[in-house]
């Protein structure tokens, strides 16, 4: 209703009346205030200069409080007003509110400032003030007269502030009354006026939401002679040469949107300027970028790629579909499979793949095969070595043959620990893999590696300590898999610090448990970050084969954090070292 035409003519007509009143009522409410504070003030000067003349002056002067108290009561009661008699030292002598015995204890008036201006004025001057009184609590306004004999004193008469309000207060509700009044009758009249419009309005808006809606055969109403019936009768042509047109046009943009939407390969029409026409919701995907496409919006300046816009370049002038295999400069690797057709209109037609994450699982399987070759060719070639040596002469030195007997053995133990490795990556890897969940405490779980880990840090001279709170930790999962997460990290840990300690820290973080792995190792090299957790990854190739191992623990690592819906992540420690961070949510 307030947000309709009608509406806001009546709110506005409501506001105008409602100012216009209330500046009236404000302005008549003041003229009100004044006249009645000015009919007070005449009142109460007539009234004192009438009991100037009437005063006994003679009691004043020999400061008979009997007769000056009973004057001062019958005047009051006489004229509805307080009377008050003062002496010219400020003693009161006489009042009509307050009892003859009282009257010694009130306090001395001459310091009153309707008392003090009406004596700086001479005999017949007069003072006024507005206060609460001390003696009897009531807020009044005073004026008081000097006497002319004896010189100095005071006739004062107070009327209650509260009567003058009073009056004031009921011509403010009659008035405000007549406001609102005024304003209810013309609220109505403007109502009553606007009601036939509003109804012709509502008509207008059914069939303007049921032709919106699709419904095409609905007209409005073409009576009258004003601006509605105008445009009632050019929507009414517009909806009868629409459903054709609107027809055709849905059946194409149907079919060319699931046509485009079934594509998994990013499509964009780009018109002669290099303006975008359209794109589907893939292109964003198959491009790595962020935000929709805007129809009308530039390519180049959506899609900030100089190699794709080289390519578009040499399109325009090409009689044929060309194709290209796209590697754009960024932080990512990724590959793109882009080809461009140029149309009759001069429009082209760019079709994008992604081929990032097929040339990513191409690399990985071969470096996986190359690792896993290379791994398995030391000790096998070593095994087949000595193997060989024993055979060829080796058996009948019997200073040398039990050294290599201990190496094929070291060396099959090696093959062991790789192949077992591989068998949990494996596991670990396949699609229906699952674990036994359950709660497990990772602090004290923590604490029980690193005592178990302990003698071979004293082995190499190194300090292993667990930093874990005296209470629970639990999290939800498997104690078998969360024990070799620990142990892998610690042993990784050992394994590359040459001098110092490795620190477990345990502790609680919001809804999760942080495990961190810190030692004084030599660090991770920038540009190994993104890549230690891969399978047989080694940071320092020349060190590595030093390094016992089969280069899977970090991988294993990341594999059974992922299944606990966990995050890993390593990093460089500000005084030197590397630390190894996991999350995991609290059980």
């Amino acid at each position: 209703m307030l947000h309709s035409v009608t509406g806001r003519l009546v709110v506005g007509f409501a506001l105008v009346l409602s100012a216009v009143l209330a500046l009236l009522a404000v302005y008549v409410g003041g003229s009100e205030r004044a006249s009645v504070r000015r009919a007070l003030d005449d009142d109460l000067r007539a009234v004192t200069t009438l009991l100037a003349e009437e005063v006994p002056t003679r009691a004043i002067a020999t400061g008979d409080r009997r007769a000056l108290d009973a004057w001062a009561d019958a005047k009051g009661h006489a004229l509805g007003r307080r009377v008050t008699v003062i002496a010219p030292e400020g003693v009161v002598l006489g009042d009509s509110e307050v009892p003859l015995d009282s009257l010694i204890r009130l306090q001395n008036h001459a310091t009153r400032p309707e008392v003090v201006d009406a004596r700086a004025a001479g005999p017949g001057g007069v003072g006024s003030d507005i206060r609460k009184s001390a003696s009897v609590g009531v807020e009044y306004e005073y004026l008081a007269r000097a006497l002319a004999r004896p010189p100095g004193a005071i006739v004062r008469v107070a009327l209650p502030v509260a009567t003058a309000r009073g009056h004031v207060r009921r011509a403010l509700v009659l008035l405000w009354a007549l406001a609102v009044l005024a304003l209810v009758v013309g609220v109505g009249l403007a109502l009553w006026r606007t009601r036939p419009l509003s109804r012709r309005l509502h008509a207008f808006e059914v069939v303007a939401r049921r032709l919106e809606s699709g419904d095409l055969g609905a007209r409005a109403s073409e009576e009258g002679r004003d601006e509605i019936t105008e445009v009632a009768r050019m929507v009414n042509r517009m909806a009868a040469g629409l459903r054709s047109t609107l027809e055709r046009v849905e059946a194409e943009r149907d079919l060319r949107e699931e046509m485009l939407a079934a594509m998994t390969d990013g499509v964009v029409l780009l018109d002669a300027a290099g303006l975008i026409v359209h794109a589907n919701a893939a292109l964003t995907r198959a491009l790595g970028l962020e935000g929709e496409p805007r129809a009308g919006e530039r390519f180049g300046d959506w899609c900030r790629m100089p190699e794709l816009d080289s390519f578009l370049a040499e399109t325009r002038t090409a009689t044929q579909a060309l194709r290209r295999e796209i590697r754009p400069r960024g932080p990512a690797e990724r590959t793109l499979d882009a080809v461009a057709t140029r149309l009759a209109d001069g429009s082209t037609l760019l079709v994008v793949r992604d081929l990032s994450p097929l040339r990513r699982l191409e690399r990985v399987r071969q470096d996986f095969v190359a690792n896993v070759s290379h791994e398995l060719k030391t000790p096998l070639t070593s095994i087949l070595g000595y193997a060989e040596t024993l055979l060829d002469g080796g058996l009948d030195d019997t200073d040398r043959r039990r050294g290599f007997v201990e190496t094929i053995k070291d060396q099959s133990a090696r093959l062991t620990a790789i192949v077992e490795d591989l068998l949990a990556l494996s596991e670990l890897d396949r699609p229906d893999a699952a674990l036994v969940l359950g709660p497990v405490d990772i602090a004290k779980l923590a604490r029980a590696v690193t005592d178990a880990l302990t003698p071979r840090a004293r082995k190499d001279a190194l300090l292993l300590t667990c930093e874990a709170p005296a209470g629970e930790i639990i999290v939800l999962g498997e104690r078998a898999r969360l024990e070799q997460l620990l142990f892998n990290l610690v042993d990784n840990a050992l394994k590359y610090t040459e001098a110092g300690s490795v620190v477990v820290r345990v502790a609680r973080s919001g809804g999760e448990a942080v495990l961190a792995v810190e030692d004084t190792g030599p660090g991770i090299p920038e540009d190994a970050k993104g890549r230690i957790f891969e399978r047989f990854y080694r940071v320092d190739a020349a060190r590595s084969r030093n390094v016992p191992g089969t280069g899977l623990g970090l991988s294993i690592v990341r594999h059974i954090v992922e299944l606990h819906h966990g995050q890993v992540e390593a990093a460089n420690r500000a005084g030197g070292g590397a630390r190894f961070t996991v999350w995991l949510p609290l059980g």
